[in-house]
């Protein structure tokens, strides 16, 4: 489930923006100054088949499925709930695939490193 986007299927979502100096190594604590985005967000675009029932806690559990952002910082994290299973993920940052990464979600909720020491100015994740 997405939880919450701070300036990132059947899992919820979160994005949490910040211009701090990787991805997905695993749950990591975020900065504590950061910009948090929630699901409803009107900036976040979803493409796929997600379940927005819940619009606080959209999910996804087909393959495809994907959330956007755009956001001017230099770090990016996500908080991701996948349930009770272990799931995994691709990122991809200024919509280059060529450097996508793939990274594990453990079950529970937890924080999830998308992108650090970007350069200054606007970015994408994906």
């Amino acid at each position: 489930m997405l939880k919450r986007w701070a300036v990132i299927t059947g899992f919820s979502l979160a994005l949490i923006i910040a211009n701090t100096a990787g991805c997905g190594q695993g749950p990591t604590t975020a900065p504590s100054s950061l910009q948090t985005i929630d699901p409803t967000h009107p900036s976040l675009r979803y493409t796929g088949r997600w379940d927005q029932q819940n619009p606080e806690a959209p999910w996804a559990g087909w393959a495809g499925s994907e959330v956007a952002l755009g956001f001017v910082g230099s770090a990016a994290w996500v908080e991701l709930d996948p349930g009770t299973n272990t799931e995994y993920f691709r990122v991809v940052i200024d919509g280059d695939p060529t450097s996508s990464r793939k990274f594990e979600v453990m079950p529970g909720p937890g924080k999830y490193l998308l992108a650090e020491n970007l350069a200054s100015g606007p970015h994408t994740v994906e």
